[in-house]
């Protein structure tokens, strides 16, 4: 289980209000929704005492995983094959731009964007 989950619920109470709100405005927003309903049962697992645990083998999931998407719901062992492949994918050419073998700007795959900034920092 996650151990930094005050954060976490925080930002999804959040998010529920918006979505809430955003509900409101467009009454025909079926994603909406459905994104809303995701976020209640995370909040739910909260509660629970399941939030962060893997739906399939009920290990935790990758906390950097939590942090960067709250609504995570399986570890990185259990993802499919397409999302392991773009993880992968995104993976390589992150560590072959890191490596000083290739020029990239920004990179783009199956509706995955990358960006980086750099900054010298003087110590």
């Amino acid at each position: 289980m996650v151990t930094a989950i005050d954060p976490l619920r925080e930002q999804l109470l959040d998010r529920r209000q918006r979505l809430e709100d955003a509900v409101g405005a467009f009454h025909e927003a079926p994603n909406l929704t459905h994104l809303l309903e995701e976020v209640d049962a995370a909040l739910e697992r909260m509660d629970d005492g399941t939030y962060g645990l893997c739906d399939l083998c009920h290990e935790p999931v990758e906390t950097d995983r939590l942090i960067a998407d709250p609504l995570t719901r399986l570890c990185i062992g259990h993802l499919t094959q397409v999302n392991s492949a773009r993880l992968k994918k995104i993976s390589n050419s992150l560590l072959a731009f890191r490596s000083g073998c290739c020029q990239m700007q920004a990179y783009r795959v199956d509706g995955w964007e990358v960006a980086y900034h750099y900054q010298r920092l003087d110590w």
